[in-house]
């Protein structure tokens, strides 16, 4: 993982992004609405919101679970992983479901910021195209250890 995804997914396991919901708390000023940048209708933008309720993540969230056959639930970042770390799967398992999702708090935040900074609208395909990518890279580098081993079917669906 890239050290500003590890910062990004350690703020959101803390619950300490800067939603326009928590600028807001700390008396920051925000530019226009409260609403979510990635949604075009109004909905606050929350952690909750941002990480559970948001339709547009939900649908990035759904992709990659059909493409990697990991069930994992629509929890808040904390609770996620919480439940990954206490399912009965084998390490590898729990690897891969917790790198979906520290791909994916990453790369939704990155888009949920070129909206805002930059104004470029960033389709949700090629965030899944994004996160894929970077998770076949990773776990090609660890197809030829002992614990890829233990999950071949698992490896090679990811990995094609």
């Amino acid at each position: 993982m890239l050290p500003k995804q590890r910062v990004i997914t350690w703020l959101a396991y803390q619950d300490k992004l800067m939603t326009k919901e928590r600028l807001m708390r700390l008396n920051i000023p925000i530019d226009g609405d409260l609403n979510c940048l990635l949604l075009d209708r109004a909905a606050p933008e929350t952690h909750q919101h941002f990480f559970v309720d948001c339709n547009w993540i939900q649908n990035v969230r759904e992709a990659l679970i059909n493409w990697s056959g990991k069930t994992i639930p629509s929890y808040t970042v904390n609770r996620s992983l919480q439940w990954i770390k206490n399912t009965h799967w084998r390490q590898i398992r729990k690897e891969v479901a917790t790198s979906i999702i520290g791909a994916l708090i990453y790369y939704i935040w990155q888009a949920r910021d070129w909206k805002h900074f930059r104004r470029i609208t960033v389709n949700s395909a090629f965030i899944e195209t994004q996160i894929k990518k970077e998770l076949r890279e990773r776990i090609s580098m660890l197809a030829c250890s002992k614990r890829a081993r233990n999950c071949p079917v698992l490896i090679q669906r990811l990995c094609n």
